[in-house]
């Protein structure tokens, strides 16, 4: 969200203007929950909508972290946790259909 665009104009600032409501893509693993609540506060108090987090489980490993993560969002968020996408081993591209699977199954959850 404060990643600058230009001097002074960051990301923020963009969504602003372009009024659009904001879905957090966030990692799943250590430091997800404070990093997550920081964007979501951060957005919350710049009055933009946001529609949802999604987990993005980029290492596939499983640990404490990742097992308890969704539950403590799901607690402390005042928007939906909208689903957890699935690590893909060794998947750098993913066609249309293969992530509408995806993202079918993760609703599932």
């Amino acid at each position: 969200m404060l990643k600058p665009i230009r001097r002074n104009f960051f990301i923020s600032d963009l969504i602003k203007r372009w009024r659009l409501p904001v879905i957090i893509v966030a990692r799943l693993g250590i430091g997800t929950v404070n990093h997550t609540l920081l964007t979501w506060r951060f957005l919350k108090a710049e009055g933009m909508p946001v529609a949802g987090v999604i987990l993005n489980d980029l290492q596939g490993k499983q640990d404490a972290s990742t097992r308890t993560n969704p539950g403590i969002l799901s607690r402390y968020l005042e928007v939906p946790l909208l689903g957890v996408f699935p690590h893909r081993n060794g998947t750098a591209t993913t066609d249309r259909e293969t992530l509408a699977e995806i993202v079918e199954k993760s609703l599932d959850m």
